[in-house]
């Protein structure tokens, strides 16, 4: 069956999600400028997909297509061929996550709130496996109940938990914490040799919640600092390299996963330190 493909102008189309759609979900600015350039020659060859907006802020809801959206409208596009769906919650929620869950530069914190919109929606979003499934690869309640968590932590946290300077489960600790003193911990954090682990996580948690929570106070940056910094996990003996992607896709298809990649380098310095 072949869909209707719409003009729509662009002004009449906001973001999937609600008020934290346009915040939270980041976008590639290469890929932008990439298909900004493509769309100047030839136009937007893929139709976006949306929905009827039933909060009646705009007349359409962005379902997918959001980097294309955005290109366009930075070159000066009006309209964009849009498809129009008829989609109930679950159904628009399954179509938005399998849009995103397989772009290769999503991270921790968008899946978490992905999560919370399955979560926030509806009901049964919660026992049913197809929204689910399509959403996050996870099963364990206890693990999307974290990555839930990860949704309440400020900006500055969750830019850490991305990079993985703080794990998810820490982070979830944190996320219990008002927003200043999570921001006195980022700001702790901005160190390069400074960590968050877990038991100071979990420390700093239950410090304020039995002294400074029932009375209405804030902890201060030098006890933060000190639970951090006595609490720093062993160093590791492994270093972090990072490679380019263009050079990675240069490689022969049996050395582009992490690990082949990881293996090849480490060999070739092995081999150089020998011979030098």
């Amino acid at each position: 069956m072949c869909e209707e493909i719409r003009q729509i102008p662009i002004s009449d189309i906001r973001p999937f999600g609600g008020d934290y759609g346009k915040s939270y979900f980041h976008m590639q600015q290469e890929k932008v400028e990439e298909l900004a350039d493509s769309i100047k020659s030839v136009g937007v060859l893929v139709p976006l997909i949306v929905r009827a907006d039933a909060s009646g802020k705009v007349k359409y809801e962005l379902i997918a297509g959001k980097t294309r959206l955005t290109a366009a409208e930075r070159v000066g596009l009006e309209t964009v061929p849009c498809v129009i769906r008829q989609l109930d919650d679950d159904a628009a929620l399954c179509l938005y996550g399998e849009s995103n869950r397989y772009r290769e530069d999503i991270t921790i914190t968008e899946k978490a709130f992905m999560v919370r919109y399955a979560d926030e929606y509806a009901e049964k979003c919660k026992t049913d496996p197809r929204v689910r499934n399509a959403i996050f690869d996870e099963s364990e309640e206890r693990q999307l109940r974290r990555y839930i968590r990860l949704t309440y932590l400020s900006l500055g946290m969750r830019q850490l938990v991305d990079v993985r300077k703080v794990s998810i489960k820490a982070g979830c600790e944190i996320s219990y914490l008002p927003l200043d003193v999570q921001d006195r911990i980022v700001y702790i954090l901005s160190g390069e040799q400074t960590v968050l682990s877990l038991e100071a996580a979990e420390k700093i948690r239950s410090l304020y919640d039995r002294k400074y929570k029932p009375f209405g106070k804030t902890m201060n940056t030098k006890e933060l600092s000190d639970i951090i910094y006595t609490m720093q996990p062993e160093r590791s003996r492994k270093a972090h390299l990072t490679v380019d992607k263009g050079i990675i896709k240069m490689l022969p298809p049996e050395y582009q996963s992490k690990k082949a990649y990881e293996m090849l380098v480490e060999n070739l310095l092995k081999n150089f330190s020998e011979n030098f």
